[in-house]
C-alpha cells in the first residue's frame, strides 16, 4: 500500500493544509485546511492536489471584488476577523502550520489544542470576547490550549508568565522578581546580585523593611 502523502503546510490556492484527519474520501485521507480568509475546512489530498479545492468556499462568493468570507459567528467587521477571532486562529496557525516561524515554539514543541476547539464557536463560548489590551494567554505555558488553561490577559501578567522568567518565593507569595522589586520599591539587579551572595529573598526583603522602618 502506498504511503500516505504529506502535504502538511503547502499552499494550495487559499488553503494551507494543517493535518491530516481520520476521514477518507475514495480511499484519500483528508486533510484539514486553514484559508486565507480564516476560516478552516476540510478537503481530500487528491483535491488539493489536482486543483479542485482552493479556498475554503469564499473564492466562489459573487462578485470577483469579495474576498472574504462571513462566517455565521459574525465575527468580521469589515470583511477583516474580530479580535477574538484573530486571536483563535493564530493560535491554529502557530501550533498546526509547520511552515510559520512561531511553530517551533508552539506545536513543533508539543503545544496542542483541544479537540472542543476545533471551531470558533466552541472557542468563543468557553472564552468569551476578548477584552481590550489583551491576547490569549496559557496559564501553563508547558500545556496545552483548553479550557481551564486559557485566560485572556495583559502584557504584565503574560510577561511574568513566560518560560524564561524566573519565580521566587517568600512569605508564602511567589512573584517574578521585577514584582518584587516594585512592591518593596528596590532595583531588581540589587536583589539578583544579593541572591548571588548567598542571601534568601525573605532575609533581603526584611533588611529592606527594617532600613525603611529605622
Amino acid at each position: 500500500m502506498p504511503r500516505p502523502i504529506d502535504v502538511s503546510g503547502q499552499k494550495f490556492g487559499r488553503l494551507t493544509a494543517v493535518a491530516p484527519t481520520a476521514a477518507r474520501s475514495g480511499g484519500k485521507v483528508v486533510w484539514s485546511c486553514l484559508c486565507d480568509c480564516g476560516e478552516t475546512c476540510v478537503a481530500a489530498v487528491n483535491h488539493l492536489l489536482d486543483g479542485r479545492r482552493v479556498s475554503c468556499g469564499c473564492a466562489k462568493l459573487a462578485g470577483s471584488q469579495i474576498t472574504r468570507k462571513t462566517p455565521r459567528h459574525g465575527h468580521y467587521v469589515g470583511g477583516f476577523p474580530s479580535p477574538t477571532y484573530h486571536s483563535w486562529s493564530s493560535m491554529r496557525t502557530r501550533c498546526l502550520n509547520k511552515n510559520t516561524t512561531d511553530y517551533i515554539r508552539y506545536g513543533g514543541r508539543g503545544i496542542s489544542i483541544c479537540d472542543r476547539w476545533s471551531t470558533f464557536e466552541n472557542f468563543l463560548a468557553d472564552m468569551g470576547e476578548r477584552p481590550a489590551g489583551t491576547t490569549l494567554d496559557r496559564i501553563d505555558v508547558n500545556g496545552p490550549y483548553a479550557p481551564g488553561n486559557c485566560r485572556w490577559a495583559n502584557d504584565a501578567v503574560q510577561q511574568s508568565n513566560r518560560r524564561n522568567t524566573k519565580l521566587l518565593t517568600a512569605f508564602g507569595q511567589t512573584w517574578p522578581i521585577k514584582r518584587w522589586a516594585a512592591e518593596f520599591k528596590m532595583d531588581s539587579r540589587t536583589i539578583k546580585s544579593r541572591i548571588s551572595d548567598g542571601l534568601s529573598l525573605e532575609k533581603i526583603l526584611i533588611e529592606k523593611i527594617n532600613n525603611t522602618s529605622a
